[in-house]
Order: structure tokens, then C-alpha cells, then sequence
């Protein structure tokens, strides 16, 4: 079993049980800001009524952002819980989102080429080569010609600055009778490319205690190894764009490529 696997099969707490918690405790994602992403979109002729593929949409943050901003989206998560999640989002904001549960890595396309396709923050979440060439050939199956693909990962240079000797955050969520703490720690070692996360929860969810720790690793990302794996899916003009011009943290790499 390859590690992506594995931890798609053990699952991360986070992405499942305690969604809920997620925009409670995510306030502010590192990745572009939304009016950013609609303008890159724009920059390559994506205006009103674009459609565009949400690869690994959460709770749905973007996905409905975009669509109150008039771009036909479909949003594809393979967590039916952040799926759920997603699909009351677009219900409060009053906006037609499809939202499904898919796994972007194992073959599922849209019904009809996308104009677009927007994949943040979750490419780090695929520790295997083959898991992250799959996943840029989806992409790029997905695509009319001359699409535009917008992606945002980890930086690995600037990870290993924020994060060598550990870097701890704990946020206390309440909802309703449900009260959580969460508290995270992560750490990358020299020479590693690899961001593992420590994740606690305490507190009291449906009258039940909770008590509990798992681990998470993520994958970082360098320049030559995101273009060369966009390269090889027969992506064009992949260039890059610079994090704090686009709303993102100083931590991630901001690509946007063609077919």
C-alpha cells in the first residue's frame, strides 16, 4: 500500500468526523485569495458562465465564491463529509454548485471538457510520484483545449524556514453543545520534504467525550518538481505567480498553466 493510500484509508479527523469544525478553525486559507483566482481566470478569457472544476474543494470556500461570481462550477471532493459540508454552503449562500464525491486521482472526469480547473492547498496531500502525475493528467483529460489550469501548493524551501523546530497552533471551536479545542503541531526536518502534523482533539461532540491524536504527513513541493510533473501531463506556459500579489502566504507556490 502506498502512503497516499494508506492515508486515504486511515483518514485525517479533520477532512471526516469533525468537518464541521473545519471553517471554524481554517479561517483563512493560504492559499489565493478569491478574487485573485477569479481574476487569473479572467487574464486567460474565463468570465461569467466559465465552467470550472474544483479539484479537492473542501467545504466548498472557493467553489461557491466563484459561483456567486458567475462561473458554472463543479466541485469534487473524495470526504463525503466536506462534500456535505460544501453542498450547505452553496444552500445558505443561495448558488447552484454540483458537488460530488470523487477521488480526482482514480479516473473521474466531468461529463463535458471544463474551461477551467482550480486545485489548491491539496496537492500536498498526495505523498507518491505516481499519485501527483495522475493527478495533472486528470487535469489535463479535463480541459477543452487551451484551458487554464490554476494551482497552489507548499513551498518546500520556505515550509522548512516556518516549520524547523516545530510550529504549534490551538484553536478552541464551539457548536452548539459541541465544544473542541484543536491543537496542531508541525514540524519538517532538514533535507526532508515531507510536513507532518501532529493533530489533537479534546473536548465533547453529541454528549460524547472526545480524546484523541493522530498524524498527518504532508508533501512539499520545489518549482522544477511541479513544472516538470505539469510538464509531462502536457501542460504549456506553466508560469508562476507571486504569492503575496494573489492574496497567498508566503509559504506556497502559485502556478497557473495551459493545454
Amino acid at each position: 500500500m502506498s502512503a497516499s493510500e494508506q492515508q486515504r484509508n486511515e483518514g485525517r479527523a479533520f477532512y471526516h468526523r469533525f468537518a464541521w469544525a473545519y471553517d471554524l478553525i481554517v479561517e483563512r486559507p493560504g492559499g489565493p485569495e478569491v478574487d485573485a483566482v477569479a481574476a487569473v481566470f479572467a487574464r486567460h478569457g474565463l468570465g461569467r458562465g466559465a465552467s470550472v472544476v474544483d479539484a479537492g474543494c473542501g467545504t466548498g470556500a472557493y467553489a461557491t465564491e466563484l459561483a456567486l461570481r458567475g462561473f458554472t462550477v463543479t466541485g469534487v471532493d473524495r470526504s463525503r463529509d466536506l462534500v456535505a459540508q460544501a453542498e450547505e454552503r452553496a444552500r445558505r449562500q443561495g448558488v447552484d454548485v454540483e458537488s460530488l464525491c470523487a477521488d480526482f486521482t482514480l479516473g473521474w472526469r466531468p461529463t463535458r471538457p471544463t474551461d477551467g480547473v482550480l486545485c489548491r492547498g491539496v496537492l500536498n496531500d498526495l505523498i507518491d510520484d505516481d499519485d501527483r502525475r495522475r493527478a495533472f493528467a486528470s487535469f489535463a483529460s479535463w480541459l477543452r483545449p487551451d484551458g487554464t489550469l490554476l494551482v497552489d501548493v507548499r513551498d518546500r524551501e520556505s515550509s522548512l524556514r516556518r516549520y524547523d523546530g516545530g510550529r504549534t497552533f490551538e484553536r478552541r471551536v464551539d457548536r452548539d453543545a459541541d465544544t473542541l479545542t484543536f491543537t496542531s503541531t508541525t514540524t519538517m526536518e532538514p533535507g526532508s520534504d515531507i510536513l507532518q502534523l501532529v493533530e489533537r482533539w479534546v473536548g465533547t461532540v453529541g454528549d460524547v467525550p472526545v480524546d484523541e491524536e493522530g498524524t498527518f504527513n504532508m508533501r512539499c513541493w520545489t518549482w522544477n518538481s511541479l513544472e516538470d510533473v505539469a510538464h509531462a501531463a502536457g501542460f504549456r506556459n506553466v508560469s508562476s505567480l507571486e504569492a503575496r500579489v494573489v492574496g497567498a502566504r508566503g509559504d506556497r507556490l502559485v502556478a497557473v498553466a495551459r493545454r
